[in-house]
């Protein structure tokens, strides 16, 4: 019987790469767009505390009002995002329901909303969406959803490194999709990319930012709020997300071939086994 390699696996993943990665340079470069649309980490930078606000409530505050003793996760959406925001948001909120920390009791969330002319009502609509599928007590007094100018808004994106812009053509905002993790002391402690969190990692960073640590990002994966356009050419995102989305079916595909490598290994042992001890009874 034949017997799987595990280099087998290595080489199988060689190739898929190879060619994923081929295929993903051949694709354009990134649209004009989305050039601005990027992170750029200050760690350690200090947030525009006197920045202000106005919460979901209506009431005026300013951006320190919301830090104190606790770590604080740090957004940036808005409610009229077609699918992006949502998406992060959504992805958050699974992730801290399966943390063993419960928002508004050891740490807190900041949101701040990139259109400066979104309404009270909207806000609070949102607010009460997420709140809705967290579920747990004590939640609604730890995440603020705030509104500010336009000014103030950029203010604290170009402070935290965060790069945005509002694409006229449709109506939208570009963003990227990160978590920025802050300190009591209203510092940039790390930050984490994406849309899908693992809660281990996301409570051992808002640990890290409780006492002050600043670290880098485990990973660097940027995806950015925009709509690809086919007649245009726009294929950088599209790009993207095939050479990453390729990654993780490589290795997936290469941990069910070892598996598979393993198990018939074992069948083939078992069967010497069987095969040593039915020779035996006839000797």
């Amino acid at each position: 019987m034949s017997v799987f390699r595990p280099h087998s696996a290595a080489l199988i993943a060689l190739l898929l790469w190879s060619g994923g990665q081929a295929f993903a340079d051949r694709m354009e470069p990134t649209p004009a767009e989305l050039e601005s649309v990027d992170v750029h980490e200050k760690l350690g930078a200090d947030l525009p505390v006197d920045a202000a606000f106005v919460d979901e409530t209506g009431t005026p505050h300013k951006l320190g009002d919301f830090i104190s003793d606790k770590p604080v996760i740090l957004t940036f959406n808005y409610s009229d995002c077609p699918m992006l925001c949502s998406v992060q948001l959504g992805g958050l909120v699974d992730a801290m329901l399966q943390m063993d920390w419960t928002l508004g009791r050891e740490y807190e969330v900041i949101t701040i909303g990139l259109d400066p002319g979104e309404t009270v009502k909207r806000s609070q609509d949102t607010k009460a969406n997420y709140l809705e599928r967290y579920t747990r007590a004590d939640a609604a007094k730890g995440w603020h959803f705030l509104r500010g100018t336009e000014a103030d808004i950029k203010r604290v994106a170009d402070a935290v490194g965060f790069g945005y812009h509002y694409f006229e053509p449709r109506k939208e905002y570009l963003h990227p999709a990160v978590l920025i993790l802050v300190s009591p002391q209203a510092h940039v402690s790390t930050y984490v990319y994406g849309t899908l969190y693992d809660p281990i990692v996301l409570r051992d960073k808002l640990i890290g930012a409780g006492v002050g640590e600043v670290s880098e990002a485990l990973e660097r994966f940027i995806l950015s709020c925009y709509h690809y356009d086919a007649p245009t050419g726009n294929g950088a995102i599209v790009a993207k997300i095939m050479r990453y989305g390729g990654l993780v079916f490589v290795f997936g595909l290469v941990g069910a071939l070892a598996m598979l490598g393993r198990r018939r290994v074992h069948e083939h042992a078992a069967t010497d086994v069987h095969q040593i001890g039915s020779s035996e009874d006839h000797v």
